[in-house]
């Protein structure tokens, strides 16, 4: 069974509509984050087994003092700028960063993740394709999905089995 985390801070309604194929397929150990500072404490501990990494891209930063530093110089901008999901894949790919070098020493995972087990279920998807200083995390433009209202209740399950694919049994 892989282990998957979703990193995704609007978890109201929308929930148990995209995690209810994923829990019943019985494919997948779905641990959810819930902001950017609990994303980065569960990467960051001995526990840290995750196949396959799911991002919302327009994340809050919890309490991670560096996380909110970040977050307030570029919160109120678009794809279009630097925002906390995209500087946090770029930090865990090993690409430079924004992130000062105290916070990035704070925020470093034991081992840098790899594109194949990244997917991006997000508001943001269709602008963060098109952002040039995203363009060298050489994520697999397939695991790139927008999220709107009108995505169907499989799709976060579809993203997964995409991922689960490519990376082999």
């Amino acid at each position: 069974m892989r282990s998957v985390l979703w990193i995704e801070d609007n978890t109201g309604i929308e929930l148990p509509h995209l995690i209810t194929p994923v829990l019943f397929s019985g494919k997948y150990d779905l641990t959810i984050a819930h902001d950017a500072s609990e994303a980065v404490e569960l990467l960051q501990s001995e526990k840290n087994d995750f196949d396959i990494i799911i991002f919302d891209l327009d994340l809050m930063p919890g309490d991670n003092p560096h996380l909110r530093k970040f977050y307030r110089k570029y919160a109120g901008t678009d794809i279009s700028t630097k925002n906390l999901g995209g500087e946090l894949l770029r930090l865990w790919l090993g690409k430079e960063t924004d992130y000062d070098q105290e916070a990035q020493k704070n925020l470093k995972l034991n081992t840098e993740l790899n594109p194949g087990q990244i997917g991006i279920l997000s508001v943001l998807a269709n602008g963060f394709k098109e952002a040039e200083f995203y363009s060298d995390l050489e994520l697999n433009p397939d695991f790139i999905v927008q999220k709107d209202a009108d995505m169907p209740r499989d799709v976060l399950l579809k993203l997964i089995a995409r991922i689960d694919d490519t990376i082999g049994k």
